[in-house]
C-alpha cells in the first residue's frame, strides 16, 4: 500500500474504481431475502465466458432465448421434479421449440441445456454459486458441450423454501 501513496491521486482513483467494479460484479454478497436473478445470470455468463476463453480460446455471445419460459418452468417445478428431470423436460419442451428459428437464422444446429441446483449453505457470493455450477458441469457428461458453441445464456431461480439456487445454462450448438 505504501507504493500507492507515491502515485498521483488520479491513478489511485482509477485503480480503486477498477477494483470496485470487479468486486461488485464477481464478489457481490448475496442477500437471500432479495436474490437478484439478473446478477446471478450475468455472473454465470461471465464465469462460462471466462472458462471457454481460457480453455478453448474464443468468447461466447449472450443470447436470451426463451429465458422467461425456462425461468417459469423451473419456478413451477423446483419442488416437484429433480434437476435432471427438469433439464430433460426443458430441453424437450422449451428449447426444441426454438430449434427451427435458430437453424433458419444461423448456422447453428439447435439448443442444448443443463441445470444445477446449489444449496446456499456454503455460498456467500454469486461467484461462489457460479463456480460450483461450472465445476459440476465440467466434471459431468455435459462437459462435452463446453467447446461446441459460441452462443449461450444462463437462467437462475432461487427457491426460498428449500434455500436452493437453480441455474440453467443453454448452449446453441
Amino acid at each position: 500500500m505504501q507504493d500507492l501513496a507515491y502515485l498521483s491521486p488520479m491513478k489511485n482513483i482509477i485503480i480503486l474504481s477498477s477494483l470496485l467494479i470487479s468486486i461488485s460484479l464477481n464478489g457481490q454478497l448475496i442477500d437471500f431475502h432479495h436474490f437478484d436473478k439478473r446478477t446471478m445470470n450475468e455472473v454465470m455468463f461471465n464465469q462460462m465466458s471466462d472458462y471457454i476463453m481460457s480453455h478453448y480460446g474464443y468468447s461466447i455471445i449472450n443470447y436470451s432465448l426463451g429465458q422467461h419460459r425456462i425461468y417459469q418452468y423451473i419456478k413451477k417445478n423446483s419442488l416437484k421434479m429433480s434437476p435432471s428431470d427438469m433439464c430433460i423436460k426443458i430441453n424437450n419442451r422449451i428449447l426444441r421449440k426454438y430449434d427451427s428459428k435458430i437453424v433458419s437464422k444461423t448456422k447453428m444446429l439447435g439448443c442444448v441445456g443443463f441445470i444445477n441446483s446449489i444449496s446456499i449453505e456454503n455460498c456467500r457470493t454469486y461467484q461462489d454459486i457460479s463456480e460450483n455450477c461450472l465445476l459440476d458441469w465440467v466434471n459431468s457428461e455435459n462437459g462435452v458441450f463446453m467447446n461446441w458453441s459460441q452462443v449461450g445464456h444462463a437462467v437462475s431461480y432461487y427457491n426460498k423454501t428449500t434455500r436452493t439456487v437453480y441455474v440453467f445454462w443453454a448452449f446453441l450448438i
